[in-house]
């Protein structure tokens, strides 16, 4: 149909993950959430993403980031989330704070938006939750992790972020980190960390639109 992003051919091949995997040992496990015995292995409690970075799902992601159609890219997006989120997921992350990975401050001027926020702000009204942008900033303007091989991504996202405390956090509720892509888990890893050393907060959960 002309004017649509995706036809109807093209979302019912979208790749959704049909399990998700722990993001300590990278098996299968329950949401996302980390199996027994890894706790103490990642910084991450969940992983949840929404499909594999394959085909369209590759075009989407580049046309929400460089693109001139964010809002017709957005609502793909937010459908596409919305048919993946479960009973089990919306009552996980009731009343969530989603914390969007941040940009680096010259990184977001060129682009001038930040798509895991815009990712954010769907979740915080899928969930009936909120955002929280000013817990975590980018002090280090990294490489992109897509052109680094997977042994030298960990060490790119050392000490690439600060944490702000500030007297809206609530530890009592979910705190969610949200990025548009997770290949190695390095950039979740390491925000994770930091926000769990620097604040109150002890469990972070994870969501990202496509896994690599």
């Amino acid at each position: 149909m002309p004017g649509r992003l995706l036809c109807d051919s093209c979302l019912r091949s979208i790749p959704y993950l049909t399990t998700q995997f722990c993001p300590a040992c990278d098996t299968s496990s329950v949401l996302g959430f980390s199996n027994h015995g890894c706790l103490q292995s990642s910084s991450l409690d969940q992983l949840y993403s929404v499909c594999w970075y394959r085909k369209q799902v590759v075009s989407l992601i580049g046309a929400y980031k460089y693109g001139h159609s964010v809002r017709a890219v957005a609502s793909v997006f937010r459908d596409l989330i919305e048919r993946a989120t479960s009973e089990d997921l919306v009552f996980a992350w009731d009343h969530a704070v989603f914390v969007p990975i941040p940009l680096h401050p010259k990184k977001r001027s060129v682009r001038g938006f930040n798509q895991s926020e815009d990712i954010a702000h769907m979740l915080a009204d899928i969930f009936d939750g909120c955002v929280d942008t000013s817990l975590v900033s980018r002090t280090k303007n990294t490489v992109s992790q897509t052109t680094l091989s997977h042994k030298n991504r960990k060490g790119n996202v050392i000490g690439a972020f600060s944490v702000h405390t500030h007297a809206g956090i609530d530890s009592e509720r979910p705190y969610v980190l949200v990025d548009d892509v997770v290949t190695t888990g390095s950039t979740l890893e390491a925000c994770a960390k930091a926000i769990k050393s620097e604040t109150s907060i002890t469990t972070i959960n994870a969501f990202t639109f496509a896994r690599g």
